[in-house]
């Protein structure tokens, strides 16, 4: 592995902060007009795409690429690295993101405009699709241990507070119960 070079680590560092800071209210110093002078948001497809030339990047590139891990479109953009919703959201607003950006339909790397939403953590982790280990196939469903006759049981926690929403004979039942719940408690997040 060859050592990093001055201006490689300076580069890390100022991403790093910019980072840290995105999360403390304070961001990297992009400005609307920056970014509108070298990308171009069309809010009908979710894409970006370069404007001007920069480096290898020609004009009408697609200045995106997808996070394998996570599913996330991604930008990187003097040097750093952004989330685009992040981005796309400054870019149309001018301002940045208080915390979240949120896809109303849980689809990472659609980016319509009409899909973003600004929202807490708590609120984007409430919008998420069901867990991997799911078993019932409906979020805030489990099988009971407790009772034959109304095997399905429905819970959902908010703000810390668990919420019991008592037992089912069927799973569709539960989740119905656990949706109603949502929509009381977490209103267009649910």
């Amino acid at each position: 592995m060859t050592a990093r070079t001055a201006k490689q680590k300076l580069r890390a560092a100022k991403c790093a902060s910019a980072h840290y800071y995105a999360h403390k209210g304070m961001r990297y110093q992009i400005t609307q007009a920056r970014l509108k002078e070298f990308l171009n948001y069309n809010p009908r497809t979710g894409r970006l795409m370069w404007i001007k030339q920069k480096g290898s990047r020609k004009p009408r590139d697609i200045a995106t690429t997808i996070n394998p891990t996570n599913g996330y479109i991604q930008v990187r953009f003097d040097g750093c690295v952004y989330v685009a919703q992040q981005l796309i959201y400054f870019y149309m607003t001018g301002k940045w993101p208080p915390a979240h950006i949120d896809h109303r339909h849980r689809k990472p790397s659609d980016n319509r405009w009409k899909f973003l939403r600004p929202a807490t953590h708590a609120q984007n982790a409430w919008n998420s699709n069901i867990s991997k280990n799911n078993t019932s196939g409906y979020k805030g469903v489990h099988l009971s241990r407790n009772s034959k006759t109304k095997p399905w049981a429905a819970v959902i926690v908010t703000s810390g507070v668990r919420y019991w929403l008592g037992c089912f004979k069927t799973a569709r039942a539960a989740a119905t119960a656990y949706r109603n719940k949502a929509k009381e408690l977490r209103g267009e997040f649910a």
